[in-house]
């Protein structure tokens, strides 16, 4: 509804002035409940799109979403965190985000993905902490034990079998170099790096071949086995038992990047033995990634990443 505004004229002092209509604040052209529904139309589309649907100029939305985004964004701090770093501008400018575990909210981001920055970052969102999940970044781990000296870090145990299925890829590029058909790699991969037990007779057959044709590649598909039969193991005696024989059988193998992966998670034996026995992972934050892909692109790109920072907020948790 556009309603004209009502003009007086004082007599006395000659000045002309305009009533405020109940609502609209001064100045204001716009009830507040209107720009509280525009805003609420803005979530999750492009403000360009609303813009047009309403046939508001484009700046004059913007102004009213940012001005009422703060009072909605969602000010707390978590006991269960995640944090992970993502791209601002791919291949220039990172950055880092922490998500509340429980609720799927991300709780702030912090530009940079340096130890002084995640350090920051969790010191505001989740001081008392009593889990923190990050991958196997030294800075993260770091960072992790100067902000929240409690907490306990779990080592997320995808990034873990991440460091196998990265190293049976490099070898099956050297060995299997007759597989580079245009379908057969992807194929490859996927036998590889699934479980056994998801196999039919004829893959698992076709598994056994190459692996007895290549000892390197036995090696790195055993330990990877392996590893996964230690994450079965969530009570703590028993995770540490199994953790153990794994480091036993694998530091000294006489293949090179079993001893490699062995050693970068000796370095890590607190967190990974955290890994077994929580079952707190980095997955709800790497699917927030995803989402927050999904934003910057919808506005390809933005300029102002404290723009980006509240969409990010607002869009995020179970809520939304």
């Amino acid at each position: 509804i556009r309603v004209p505004a009502e003009r007086r004229y004082c007599r006395q002092c000659g000045a002309t002035c305009t009533v405020c209509l109940p609502g609209i604040p001064m100045r204001g052209k716009a009830t507040n409940s209107f720009r509280t529904f525009l805003f609420e139309e803005c979530r999750g589309r492009s403000i360009a799109d609303v813009s047009r649907r309403f046939e508001i100029p484009y700046t004059t939305l913007e102004r009213w979403f940012y001005e009422e985004a703060p009072h909605h964004v969602p000010v707390q701090t978590a006991k269960y965190v995640s944090i992970d770093d993502f791209a601002m501008r791919k291949g220039h400018t990172y950055g880092v985000a922490a998500a509340d575990l429980e609720t799927g909210q991300v709780l702030d981001v912090a530009e940079g993905r340096s130890r002084k920055a995640v350090e920051n970052l969790l010191k505001k969102t989740a001081p008392d902490a009593e889990v923190a999940v990050s991958d196997a970044a030294p800075a993260m781990e770091k960072a992790i034990q100067a902000a929240c000296p409690d907490a306990v870090h779990v080592l997320d145990r995808f990034h873990v079998v991440q460091f196998f299925t990265d190293a049976l890829n490099r070898r099956r590029k050297y060995h299997l170099s007759a597989e580079k058909k245009h379908g057969n790699v992807r194929r490859v991969l996927r036998l590889l790096c699934q479980k056994p037990a998801e196999l039919t007779e004829e893959e698992r057959r076709e598994v056994r071949s190459w692996l007895e044709a290549d000892e390197p590649l036995e090696a790195l598909y055993q330990a990877l086995q392996h590893i996964r039969y230690v994450f079965k193991g969530t009570e703590e005696q028993r995770a540490k038992h199994r953790m153990e024989a794994w480091f036993a059988r694998w530091s000294f193998h006489s293949v090179s990047a079993v001893r490699s992966i062995a050693k970068t998670l000796v370095k890590r034996k607190a967190s990974l033995q955290a890994a077994v026995v929580h079952s707190a992972s980095n997955g709800m934050i790497e699917g927030i990634n995803t989402k927050i892909k999904l934003i910057k692109r919808r506005a390809y790109g933005y300029r102002n990443n404290e723009h980006f920072k509240i969409r990010i907020s607002l869009e995020t948790g179970r809520a939304n």
